[in-house]
């Protein structure tokens, strides 16, 4: 059995500010949420509440 710690393929994910998932207390405006959600080497969108369609069906 492989006792390594299990990783994302990115560092972090982004939350919508209602997520119970989301630990943070740093909130982002729509334009750096894009822009960071651009990079999904480093960030991906929370598979539970999905900022990406949001963000998506705003712009």
């Amino acid at each position: 059995m492989d006792n390594a710690p299990h990783t994302s393929p990115a560092d972090f994910y982004l939350h919508r500010d209602d997520c119970a998932q989301g630990l943070g207390d740093r909130l982002l405006t729509d334009a750096e949420a894009r822009r960071t959600l651009a990079a999904p080497d480093t960030v991906l969108p929370c598979p539970v509440c999905r900022p990406d369609t949001v963000l998506r069906r705003v712009s």
